[in-house]
């Protein structure tokens, strides 16, 4: 679950998970992320890198999903076409 806000811009939620781990917290002490996104019927792999602001769900984001605790915005950085040598043999 993504929405692309604009072309620098992307939000995700944040949904409460097993009260053991939350990888959320991580980002207060490194706001850096990377994402690959793979399509696997044309086999190309996507790499964003960004850095991350947590936010409270705005009344807007909890239309789209209403159980998040948190809205995770990320400002990207840097978008490039990753090695996609392996994806044909994942499908």
């Amino acid at each position: 679950m993504l929405k692309v806000e604009s072309p620098s811009k992307l939000v995700m939620p944040d949904f409460a998970g097993n009260g053991l781990f939350d990888s959320v917290g991580n980002f207060l002490d490194n706001p850096n992320i990377g994402m690959i996104f793979i399509d696997f019927e044309q086999a190309i792999r996507l790499r964003v890198n960004g850095e991350v602001n947590i936010l409270k769900p705005s009344a807007e984001y909890l239309g789209i999903w209403p159980e998040a605790k948190r809205i995770i915005e990320i400002t990207t950085q840097r978008c490039f076409f990753n090695c996609n040598k392996r994806i044909k043999q994942s499908v």
